[in-house]
């Protein structure tokens, strides 16, 4: 598989992209999904202009951990291709993709590091569905925990949820609870997954 971190370096610095989108995830809707590229830092080339990609880079001490933080990013190549394949499949899910505003912080912990490490949310794997056809591997990130989501329940209505515990009575459909939700505090993400 061609390693494109490599081959789209644009004038000695690669443009690295993250995406996002929405989907619905365990019967939740609108749940945020952050998308990572499956591959290890291993599989960089160490001639990579590093010192311009992480921020106090030391060749002798490598910020490996930031490192694999940059293998799970998009060149604009792949980000591209991923948001066309996720309008294509779910085009409710409004994927977008954002520039990575280089050099990233050294402090940086890949998202597999940090779900490995027992915390929460959970990756599950795109490249393993039947349509996946992109020719690089993907997964997707979310949590549950610690924010307000909305389900529409089995018995009819839409109830919204924090943290797996319902927070509402039953809204006839689903726009009059996503207005009550809007109401309640906004929500934050983790700044670890956002650079």
């Amino acid at each position: 598989m061609t390693n494109l971190i490599e081959t789209e370096v644009l004038a000695d610095v690669p443009k690295l992209f993250t995406v996002r989108s929405t989907g619905i995830v365990n019967g939740f809707h609108d749940v945020p999904i952050d998308w990572l590229a499956l591959r290890s830092f291993d599989d960089l080339s160490p001639d990579l202009p590093w010192e311009a990609i992480i921020k106090v880079y030391d060749a002798a001490d490598p910020a490996k951990y930031a490192m694999a933080w940059v293998a799970e990013t998009f060149t604009e190549a792949e980000a591209k291709a991923l948001v066309e394949y996720l309008e294509r499949t779910d085009p409710e899910g409004g994927p977008i993709m954002e520039p990575v505003n280089l050099p990233v912080p050294a402090w940086l912990v890949s998202t597999e590091e940090w779900v490995g490490a027992g915390c929460n949310g959970f990756i599950f794997p795109l490249s393993d569905r039947k349509d996946h056809g992109l020719p690089f591997q993907v997964s997707g990130y979310c949590r549950l925990e610690d924010r307000i989501l909305i389900r529409e329940e089995k018995s009819g209505g839409f109830v919204l949820y924090r943290d797996g515990t319902p927070i509402s009575t039953p809204f006839a459909d689903r726009a009059a609870a996503e207005a009550w939700k809007g109401h309640l505090l906004p929500e934050q993400s983790h700044p670890a997954f956002r650079v």
